[in-house]
């Protein structure tokens, strides 16, 4: 129990408007039978935190307009650049951190010092959006954009 977040990649499949392609699931040794023209998107969990309230605390204010909700929020390329900007001044500045990306307070939402646990949740979250916007810059380049990231979080 606590505060669980997610950053989920959704790729755009295409469903029946796409390009064909084939899907194989196997479920405890037996396979699944699912037909691709009704696959619109596949969802792949991008990254997930446990208890790191700061990082919470930015995208509810930054993404979520506020509202904590426990529901899926899409979250553009400026949106990750803008963390990644954040959580590297925290990083190259620690005595910032409780300007820059505080901590919160929330049912079950973990502790609110600046401590390990805080530094090693910012490192695990500069590695997570690096990778997304690697993806991102590489589709915009490519002019593919089949990418949507979403967070969200529950408790």
């Amino acid at each position: 129990m606590g505060l669980d977040m997610y950053l989920e990649r959704k790729v755009y499949a295409g469903g029946a408007w796409g390009k064909p392609f084939e899907i194989k699931a196997v479920w405890d040794g037996e396979e699944i039978k699912i037909d691709p023209k009704k696959v619109e998107y596949i969802c792949e969990r991008f990254g997930s935190w446990r208890k790191a309230n700061a990082i919470h605390k930015w995208f509810v204010e930054n993404v979520q307009d506020g509202v904590d909700d426990c529901r899926n929020y899409e979250v553009s390329m400026d949106n990750l650049e803008w963390l990644l900007r954040h959580v590297n001044e925290v990083l190259d500045h620690p005595k910032r951190a409780s300007e820059v990306l505080p901590t919160t307070t929330g049912f079950f939402f973990g502790g609110v010092e600046y401590d390990d646990w805080y530094f090693d949740s910012l490192k695990y979250t500069k590695k997570i959006l690096g990778e997304a916007l690697e993806i991102l810059k590489k589709e915009e380049e490519e002019g593919k954009w089949i990418s949507i990231f979403e967070y969200s979080s529950s408790w």
